[in-house]
């Protein structure tokens, strides 16, 4: 987070959990100032996979979906990018996802520690 942050790259959590949890969340780890902004679940009206939040991140921080990507783990994440027409990288987690699933990311990391290797090469 403070890599991008330093890059100057904007930033948003996008989670189907309610807005405030979400805030809640991120300040016990103490990493809330890092975003630009929060969409909860709460503050859109279809969840994922819809791709209503993505589009509501896209707008909030005022950049195109050409110079968006979205961290995401979860297939519900996958689609909702991919309808969204926002790149997707899947960071790997304990589920292991279908062929079909894996078809609609850009790329699939092991590790968000990975993400600074490919924010250098773009």
């Amino acid at each position: 987070l403070n890599y991008l942050k330093e890059q100057g790259i904007k930033m948003a959590v996008a989670s189907s959990t309610m807005s405030s949890r979400v805030l809640e969340n991120l300040k016990e780890i103490h990493v809330e100032q890092y975003f630009d902004c929060i969409i909860g679940g709460d503050m859109i009206t279809h969840g994922k996979p819809a791709p209503d939040i993505f589009l509501k991140a896209l707008d909030l921080l005022k950049v195109s979906h050409d110079e968006a990507v979205v961290l995401e783990d979860s297939k519900n994440g996958i689609l909702a990018s991919y309808l969204a027409s926002i790149p997707v990288i899947c960071i790997s987690d304990l589920v292991k996802h279908t062929k079909d699933t894996l078809d609609k990311t850009y790329l699939v990391l092991e590790s968000l520690d990975q993400v600074i290797d490919y924010v250098e090469k773009m």
